[in-house]
């Protein structure tokens, strides 16, 4: 599936609370959807360096119905919009799509209007205000029903201004062996 695929599968996707689904995941995506601190920081270890960005979309526009919800956002209150490919080992491993509204990105965070092919978690885990709401997950289904791949979304705030992040994971980031980490005595 390409990128821009699954952009369009965020707009369907059923979202249900982790604790709720947690026993049905399949053991390999659970791994990844649980991931706690910066994803970012994983993928980068995991592909043991080889990662890069791969802006899609960044834009200002609407969010979509369960969005909106999420973010306690009006119908048609617009929001920055960047929409990533997270790509390691020269393959898409993650699809990303964040929301940041307007009020969130007044002062010292109107950085995030300009991140470029810096990744979003580098930025939120250096700041000690930021707090995260409960996972989200939720299947990427095929035509035939079958859940192709999983992905998670949640509500981030830096000092109380709320962004949300979805990330969904691909089949080609279940090849991935991470290095094991050095023992500390």
């Amino acid at each position: 599936m390409l990128p821009a695929d699954t952009i369009h599968a965020f707009r369907s996707a059923q979202w249900s609370q982790l604790r709720t689904v947690q026993p049905e995941l399949p053991p390999a995506w659970r791994t990844w959807l649980v991931t706690e601190g910066s994803l970012t920081k994983r993928l980068v270890r995991a592909s043991r360096g080889d990662f890069r960005i791969q802006i899609l979309n960044q834009y200002w526009g609407p969010a979509w119905p369960s969005e909106q919800r999420a973010l306690g956002l009006e119908s048609r209150q617009h929001v920055l919009i960047r929409e990533i490919a997270m790509v390691c080992q020269g393959q898409v491993w993650v699809v990303a799509r964040s929301l940041i509204p307007p009020r969130t990105l007044a002062g010292p965070h109107r950085r995030l209007k300009s991140l470029g092919q810096t990744p979003l978690g580098r930025y939120l885990f250096r700041h000690r205000s930021l707090r995260r709401s409960p996972l989200q997950v939720a299947p990427l289904v095929t035509d035939n029903g079958t859940a192709l791949s999983w992905g998670r979304r949640s509500v981030f705030y830096l000092a109380e201004r709320p962004l949300l992040v979805s990330e969904f994971f691909l089949p080609a980031i279940l090849e991935a062996e991470e290095p094991s980490r050095p023992v500390r005595s």
